[in-house]
């Protein structure tokens, strides 16, 4: 069938520069010479002491990421924190949403569906930021409560629970204090307070949780302007003491690099020039005496199809670097799916942690930004030579394409009236 439409020569060069741009590259690259393998799990690595969790149902991969990276911190500082206790990542949930400003509160409310939790969806860097500001729970408070009660696979129906529970009673005691009827406000309350009670003890939760009996505390629930700040006066209530408070040697905030931020047009689009820029980034982040973890937010498709953009979707940790058995150089991500590592356990990248080792330059093309916590006593260095021959690379490109000179705006960023092709 004969095509009855011309393509003008300028919309063409972006058409090939568009395919290019996202096919696989197959010469060897800087990243593949240089891969030194290690895991921070071993040796007295800085996750030595940091278990692999299960997210379940939850949208909360930012939380665990963030929580696993404050552990990794904290256990490899001198003096260690406390081994006992962990930074429970539900906490770390709570403390984020309760650093945002109202109206992002509220956005975050109204982008959920109906039936997610209200933690799901989040920043691991806020997250980190948070908890440092305001302290978090420890798992062994809050998130261990889940292992014997009907929460275990799917805790997201437990904070579903306190999300309707909260919009439920909030609504009544607000309405019953405006008309003046203290009478009928002490009744919601004790209601409030007997029926939290009741469902906590049916799921067979920690004895902690079983009962709000401190009317003063659900009043205070009740009052709160929103579910965030009531889930955070719950959660205090279950914690009972046991909070994990960072030392003042915590960073102030962790080291971020942020791809959609490369100066240079075209290089995010390009894989060649892509992987040498977060290669460089990467190997500075590692670039420490005492190792930490690499929190990471990126496609998480790219554990089945390796050509996944930058959409980013989920977070987790890289924790290690290793040879693949084709050769190529790959990094070990720390995920949240459970030590089967999300139902990948059956293949020979997955280790006995669930820890996944995913090709270098397929994690890199799905990477939308990367952070490190500096350790204790140590200073980062951004690499002085991050953006060194990547002008080259893409006047290379662009020369191959016969597009003259690298362009002053990148083609794949201006906003243009979208065609059939999709640029």
């Amino acid at each position: 069938m004969r095509l009855s439409f011309i393509l003008h020569e300028r919309h063409l060069q972006y058409f090939f520069l568009f395919i290019f741009g996202f096919c696989s590259i197959t010469q060897a690259i800087a990243g593949d010479n240089d891969c030194e393998a290690f895991s921070l799990t071993e040796n007295g690595g800085s996750m030595t002491n940091v278990p692999v969790r299960d997210q379940g149902n939850l949208g909360t991969c930012y939380a665990y990421t963030a929580a696993s990276a404050i552990d990794a911190w904290r256990f490899s500082a001198r003096p260690p924190g406390d081994l006992r206790f962990h930074t429970s990542p539900h906490a770390a949930a709570i403390a984020e949403r309760i650093n945002r400003n109202p109206s992002a509160r509220k956005d975050s409310r109204v982008a959920l569906n109906p039936g997610h939790a209200p933690i799901d969806s989040g920043v691991e860097i806020a997250s980190v930021n948070a908890v440092k500001q305001h302290g978090a729970c420890s798992y062994e408070a809050l998130g261990a409560n889940f292992g014997n009660s009907i929460y275990h696979k799917n805790p997201s129906s437990f904070w579903v629970l306190l999300q309707n529970f909260y919009d439920f009673y909030h609504k009544q005691y607000i309405d019953a204090l405006k008309s003046g009827n203290e009478k009928e406000a002490l009744k919601i309350l004790n209601a409030a307070r007997n029926t939290l009670g009741s469902q906590l003890c049916l799921a067979n939760l920690n004895p902690k949780l079983k009962t709000f009996d401190d009317i003063k505390q659900m009043k205070s629930f009740l009052l709160s302007d929103d579910i965030f700040d009531g889930l955070k006066i719950l959660s205090d209530r279950i914690c009972a003491g046991q909070t994990i408070k960072l030392p003042p040697e915590f960073p102030d905030k962790p080291n971020v690099f942020i791809g959609s931020l490369i100066p240079i047009p075209g290089a995010l689009g390009n894989p060649k020039a892509k992987r040498l820029i977060f290669d460089r980034m990467i190997s500075a982040m590692l670039n420490f005496k005492n190792r930490q973890p690499l929190m990471i937010a990126y496609n998480s498709k790219v554990f089945s199809d390796p050509h996944a953009g930058s959409m980013a979707d989920h977070s987790s940790l890289i924790i290690g670097r290793r040879r693949l058995t084709d050769g190529r150089c790959g990094y070990l991500i720390r995920n949240s799916w459970g030590t089967d590592g999300g139902g990948l356990g059956d293949t020979d990248r997955v280790d006995k942690n669930g820890d996944i080792l995913v090709a270098a330059e397929d994690l890199i093309r799905s990477l939308d930004r990367v952070s490190v916590l500096p350790p204790q006593g140590e200073e980062y260095k951004p690499p002085e030579d991050l953006y060194a021959g990547v002008d080259e690379i893409m006047t290379s490109f662009y020369n191959s394409l016969s597009t003259g000179p690298l362009p002053k705006e990148d083609p794949l960023r201006k906003p243009r009236r979208r065609r059939w092709w999709g640029i």
